[in-house]
């Protein structure tokens, strides 16, 4: 049976890490999974939103499954493979480019941490418990989850999240930066729909080319992509969305953008 589900709603991609008697630990399949579903999103154009939450109350992802961690460690080469799939999994979920947002609740610890920074935006519940517990388990934690956390928290708050693999609460999460928005329990699922039902509203050309560029802004200048930079431009100023948009503006009507 499939970890990873698959809902829609309107232009609203649900996935839910679906593992709730391990508190939604991830394996290596549903890494698997969930880059299958990435690129079943991305094909389908009626599709310009993505929620990634995890199933149940209890947790988002608790990290990865302990009891499958015979199948990624143990030997240099374990390891290795291991870390590749999470890598790339993970920089596909970081560079898609329909937007991503996180829903926590309940524990989002380790590898579930490492998946939740990947994702454009972090919605959490009030009560929610972070942390990366590595340094208790003598694992070294990936360069694209520790590049993630230090470009939201700094240098400093990384080192001591890492370093002290300490758990941490919500408010905390909130005040440095990993989290976006914090809300109470019985309002994160409609928070979290009301908001992205608002992404999915506005110009798909434009929601994705900011996402590019935010990217592009936090390269060095030299190594940014122009050539890539001037298309993002030049696709716009020549689509239908544009003359809709400034259309239904001076119309005073809601526009229907359709991503073309």
């Amino acid at each position: 049976m499939a970890q990873i589900a698959l809902t829609r709603q309107g232009a609203v991609a649900r996935l839910t890490i679906d593992h709730p008697e391990r508190m939604n630990a991830l394996t290596p399949e549903m890494l698997e999974d969930l880059e299958a579903a990435l690129e079943e999103i991305e094909g389908d154009p009626a599709l310009r939103v993505v929620i990634l939450t995890g199933a149940g109350e209890r947790a988002f992802a608790s990290g990865g499954d302990i009891s499958r961690f015979s199948d990624t460690q143990g030997s240099p080469e374990r390891i290795r493979e291991g870390s590749v799939r999470r890598e790339r999994v993970f920089h596909r979920l970081g560079t898609f480019p329909k937007p991503v947002v996180a829903m926590i609740r309940g524990y989002c610890m380790g590898g579930g941490l490492a998946l939740a920074l990947q994702a454009d935006l972090r919605f959490a519940a009030e009560g929610s418990t972070f942390g990366i517990p590595a340094a208790r388990l003598g694992i070294v934690y990936g360069v694209g989850g520790v590049e993630r956390l230090m470009q939201l928290v700094g240098p400093s708050r990384a080192k001591d999240i890492l370093f002290s693999a300490r758990r941490f609460d919500a408010a905390e999460a909130h005040r440095i930066g990993l989290v976006d928005r914090l809300l109470p329990p019985e309002e994160l699922e409609a928070g979290v729909s009301a908001y992205c039902d608002q992404l999915a509203e506005n110009a798909p050309i434009s929601v994705e080319a900011s996402k590019v560029m935010v990217a592009q802004a936090l390269l060095p200048k030299a190594a940014r992509d122009t050539a890539l930079i001037e298309a993002l431009h030049r696709r716009s100023a020549e689509s239908a969305d544009l003359v809709e948009g400034r259309t239904a503006f001076m119309e005073k009507r809601r526009p229907v953008f359709r991503g073309a």
